[in-house]
């Protein structure tokens, strides 16, 4: 007979990363129907699977559950001040963390209502890689472009435009 431990039922549908992949698009696609490119769901699905893992998440249903709430609350709700500090909380084990989220807790269902509210939602989320800098473009900045265009100007390897 096959014995089959919970640590690796646990992560059974993630043994093949495309798949899971493909699993989760799935289903966030039967729960929120979309008109986006499978390409750019596919892309969010996969953004969501790894924020999820950056919080220590691993079982599939903690990674599809995060996902879909990433589409059913906020891209963002694990910043929400609460819910981050639930989920960075060291003193207990991810799987405790994760069911401490959904605890009937009146400060925790606040927090929730926080994360879904429309002030909070940020959807530049979905695609880390291309927020902008958080830093501002300095004069430092600004010399240190002019200096690469002269640079690149002297080299003779910008476009020249006719107008």
């Amino acid at each position: 007979m096959l014995n089959i431990r919970k640590e690796q039922f646990d992560v059974c549908l993630q043994q093949n990363e495309e798949a899971f992949l493909d699993y989760v698009v799935r289903r966030v696609q039967d729960e929120h129907p979309s008109d986006a490119p499978a390409d750019v769901l596919r892309r969010m699905v996969a953004n969501g699977i790894k924020r999820a893992r950056s919080h220590g998440l691993y079982t599939d249903v903690q990674l599809v559950t995060f996902v879909q709430i990433m589409f059913d609350v906020a891209p963002n709700f694990d910043q929400q001040r609460l819910l981050n500090e639930i989920l960075k909380d060291e003193s207990l084990t991810v799987d405790q963390r994760w069911d401490k989220l959904f605890e009937e807790d009146p400060e925790i269902e606040k927090a929730w209502d926080e994360a879904d509210s429309p002030d909070f939602i940020d959807s530049d989320e979905w695609f880390p890689e291309h927020k902008e800098d958080d830093e501002p473009f300095t004069e430092k900045d600004f010399q240190e472009l002019l200096k690469e265009i002269e640079n690149l100007n002297r080299a003779g390897k910008l476009p020249v435009t006719k107008g």
